[in-house]
């Protein structure tokens, strides 16, 4: 006899909800999902690199959850991923119109604009993104980044340094430094 404990309990639910969203693609049926089970199932899809079946979790997570800007930056980040940067800008500008603080829609915004070559573009997502984040160390890196990309060496080296200030042991900072 196994004992169901709280991670088989989690899994078996993870594998119902999957088996439950395939079936609803395969069949055209609709099932209601809750905004936790369609993260996980927009991180299972994320995970192994299946962005067109992402991208239809997204779309069924906003028809559920329309209010919801997490699917509505997961969608941006997918599309921004199979290098579709201006649909990824315009689903950005809808989630930022539904929750303007936000700070992972400045950063996802940043990275897409870095993509299309608008590095001073980028690095204003990204101070943006900085005014409403609790630990900026990663953005701070990110701006480096974008400064690297524009041939600002001193500058990338001063955003470097202001990561490392904050957190000593980010490591990408460290090897990029």
């Amino acid at each position: 006899m196994t004992e169901e404990t709280p991670a088989n309990s989690e899994n078996a639910h993870f594998t119902n909800c999957l088996q439950r969203f395939e079936k609803m693609l395969r069949t055209n049926e609709r099932y209601f999902f809750d905004s936790a089970d369609f993260e996980d199932l927009l991180n299972h899809y994320i995970y192994n690199n299946d962005n067109g079946k992402a991208l239809k979790v997204t779309s069924f997570a906003m028809e559920q959850h329309p209010y919801n800007v997490l699917f509505i930056i997961r969608k941006a980040q997918i599309l921004s991923a199979s290098n579709e940067q201006q649909k990824a800008l315009a689903a950005i500008s809808r989630a930022e119109s539904l929750d303007p603080s936000n700070t992972e829609l400045y950063i996802t915004k940043g990275s897409i604009y870095g993509q299309l070559g608008m590095h001073s573009k980028s690095v204003e997502c990204y101070n943006d993104a900085i005014k409403k984040a609790d630990e900026p160390d990663d953005i701070y890196l990110c701006i480096a980044f974008e400064y690297e990309k524009m041939a600002d060496y001193f500058t990338a080296i001063r955003y470097l340094k202001k990561s490392l200030e904050l957190n000593p042991e980010n490591e990408a900072a460290l090897y990029e430094i």
